[in-house]
């Protein structure tokens, strides 16, 4: 989101393109025009409608913007067009231009229609919610997903008219009984997942109405939901319309409505979102105990389920620990978990999200036990030992945190080898503060009994074993160190004729050396033996990601990391040579894209960026790590990837140059540069690339 200061001073320094800015669009415009791609056309005719907005001129703003929407309505049926509505949307969003906002979103709805593709639907959906919401346009969602519905089923009922015909005049009639089901089946299917959508959407704008006090459009809006799904957001509509209300300080809960809340507990509809609020009914009802306490005992026998009273339970233990009186809030939050736990109406991610919060609150107010025997309860078990651990590290009580240690031991140990192995290195790694000395030799122990368990030869192992040899010698586990340095020797005395047994012995050896604190040049003499064996795996993806990974974790960790450098170097030539013989290593440019930044290792990003793909150099990551080296006074970072690099990377530095300026307040380059990479965009032989400098140098202007 735009703030008004920066808009002001984008405004004002930008008026340096007013004198030209209709040549510099002409121009684009004529350059564009051999852009196939019209999702590319659309994104910059409105960064240029952009543009024209922040110049205050409305009527070429309207011009660019009808252009946009044109190119955009030309994708249709394809996700690209919403895709590209969405552009739209986030853009007149982000500078405040919302009296076009309406058509907009219709046009964005219907076009996610007429896909016809529920996961396209669901997809690019969930990324207008995220905006939206991220911009406190929660109301706004949940209409758009009820109208969204209604707009689906009238398409599906064109569709189903349509099939209807072709099975009429193309099938026995037994067989057409049987295809029209088919095509009920999936029609019903398709609803369903629309139906998903409104109630995730109610759930973001109840919350806000919840805070806004606004329990009249809770209503209104389940009005127009209960029209499209029966039963589902009744209940949560409800439940939001009751916390709303006593947020805004009405105390007084309608008898009719406990009544109708406490029919609806028993309907399995129940469950159907209120989960998602249980946070804003805690709130609300903490408010309600602090300001009528007499009235809590009432509503908890009119509520309806032990589900909802759990949640009124734990306000009110909320309540009470803002008064200071700790042991009543202690016996609330006990007979809350005692509430959550017995009720089996309620499905166990409901029931682990209240667990939760009543974890949280014990925690906090340390109430360890309760927290111990709330975590206990919880059905996930990757959330399970996250909160244990969480208890291990702020708990006071030595025996209750032995006991959570040793829960996190028993829910590691119920995994199978493999995964007990990574699990006891990540808990070596991420939580050695909450480890002594005997958990640490028990943990080593029970990483080599994981290893040994394996089914695999030695030799097959040797990255595992030498990791065990690594945490011994950081712990400095003596006995540990010579058993493994045994098993080690062991697992590489014979040569099996593996390349992978030889490059995963390489990289281990170099994180060996490191773990020993000896020489950088050993270390790269390692790695470059791992990468020299790359070929002969077809340069796998993964196993150039492990010896990047501990490359550069190393490099990280070492005071002589300018030795490593150049192993740097060849692990890119080895990335551009991996790419040129067609391995998937895309993911691999984009992590390195962020990392060497990260690393003050801008110098290499010349080298990475004129042999990635496109859509690498396509990214807000690749202009931001551009942008980051002209911000630390590495311009010779820009300078050489323009004298090395093809038009695309030239107009790339052009771009990131803009941008930085426009931040920096230095306007008075920006009509050059911008005219000199649009000269650059005509001269690239792909006209992907022409496109995508286009749009994103325009865009520079306004970021």
């Amino acid at each position: 989101m735009l703030s008004f200061s920066i808009y002001r001073v984008l405004r004002l320094g930008i008026e340096v393109l007013r004198p030209e800015i209709n040549n510099i669009v002409d121009k684009t415009q004529i350059v564009l025009s051999d852009v196939s791609d019209e999702s590319l056309q659309a994104k910059t005719l409105l960064n240029i409608a952009l543009t024209y907005s922040v110049l205050g001129d409305n009527d070429k703003f309207e011009k660019f913007l009808n252009k946009a929407l044109k190119r955009a309505k030309k994708l249709v049926p394809s996700p690209l067009a919403s895709i590209a509505y969405l552009e739209v949307i986030m853009g007149l969003i982000d500078f405040k231009k919302d009296r076009y906002l309406d058509d907009v979103i219709d046009e964005f709805l219907v076009s996610l229609a007429v896909t016809g593709d529920s996961e396209a639907i669901r997809d690019v959906f969930e990324l207008y919610m995220d905006f939206l919401s991220e911009s406190g346009r929660n109301v706004l969602i949940a209409e758009s997903a009820i109208s969204l519905y209604g707009i689906v089923e009238e398409e599906l009922d064109e569709l189903k008219r349509r099939t209807y015909e072709e099975i009429r005049t193309s099938l026995d009639y037994e067989s057409q009984f049987y295809a029209k089901r088919e095509v009920e089946r999936k029609i019903e299917e398709f609803k369903e997942e629309i139906k998903k959508l409104i109630i995730k959407s109610l759930v973001l704008a109840f919350r806000e109405l919840i805070e806004r006090g606004d329990a009249e459009k809770i209503e209104e809006l389940y009005s127009m939901a209960e029209a499209k799904i029966r039963f589902g957001p009744a209940i949560l509509a409800k439940i939001a319309g009751i916390a709303a209300r006593i947020r805004r300080g009405d105390m007084e809960i309608p008898e009719n409505v406990l009544k109708e809340i406490k029919e609806m507990c028993d309907h399995h509809f129940f469950r159907a979102g209120v989960e998602e609020i249980s946070e804003h009914i805690v709130n609300a009802f903490k408010e309600f105990t602090l300001k009528k306490p007499e009235s809590l005992k009432k509503v908890l026998k009119k509520i309806g389920n032990d589900f909802m009273r759990s949640l009124i339970l734990i306000g009110a233990s909320e309540a009470y620990m803002a008064n200071n009186d700790a042991k009543q809030a202690e016996k609330f939050l006990s007979e809350a978990r005692s509430k959550v736990t017995s009720d089996d109406k309620f499905g166990v991610n409901a029931k682990d999200r209240v667990l939760g919060i009543i974890f949280d609150r014990a925690l906090r107010n340390k109430m360890f036990k309760l927290a111990f025997e709330s975590c206990s309860d919880i059905n996930d078990m990757d959330d399970r030992m996250d909160n244990f651990l969480e208890l291990c590290s702020k708990c006071d009580d030595p025996k209750i945190v032995e006991n959570a240690k040793k829960r996190v031991f028993s829910i590691i140990d119920s995994n199978d080898s493999i995964d007990r192995y990574g699990l006891y290195i990540d808990l070596l790694e991420e939580h050695r503060d909450i480890l002594d000395e005997k958990d640490v030799q028990r943990v080593l122990q029970k990483i080599k009994d994981s290893i040994k368990k394996i089914s695999l030869k030695d030799w097959e192992k040797v990255y595992m074993i030498g990791n065990l040899l690594i945490f011994a010698i950081r712990f400095n586990q003596t006995n540990m160190i010579k058993d493994a340095e045994k098993w080690l020797e062991k697992a590489t005395k014979k040569d099996p004729k593996s390349p992978e047994f030889h490059l995963k012995k390489e990289v281990i050896l170099a994180k060996l050396v490191h773990a020993k604190g000896e020489s950088a040049e050993e270390i790269a003499n390692h790695i470059q033996k791992a990468l020299q064996v790359l070929p002969e795996l077809e340069y796998d993806a993964d196993y150039l990601e492990m010896i990047a990974g501990a490359l550069l974790n190393i490099y990280n960790e070492r005071e002589d990391r300018d030795l490593l450098k150049p192993t740097i170097g060849k692990l890119i030539d080895m990335l551009a040579r991996a790419k040129k013989s067609g391995a998937e290593v895309d993911s691999l440019y984009e992590d390195l894209v962020v990392l060497l930044p990260n690393l003050e290792l801008h110098e290499f990003m010349p080298h990475l960026l004129t042999t990635a793909p496109l859509d690498v150099l396509d990214s807000e990551d690749t202009i931001d790590a551009l942008v980051d080296a002209l911000e630390k006074n590495m311009g010779g970072v820009l300078e050489k990837l323009y004298e090395s690099g093809k038009p695309i990377h030239k107009a790339l530095t052009k771009i990131a140059t803009i941008r930085y300026n426009v931040r920096k307040e230095k306007f008075e380059t920006i009509i050059p540069d911008l005219k000199e990479t649009i000269e650059l965009a005509e001269n690239t032989r792909s006209d992907r690339a022409t496109g995508i400098i286009l749009y994103r140098v325009f865009q520079s202007l306004l970021v």
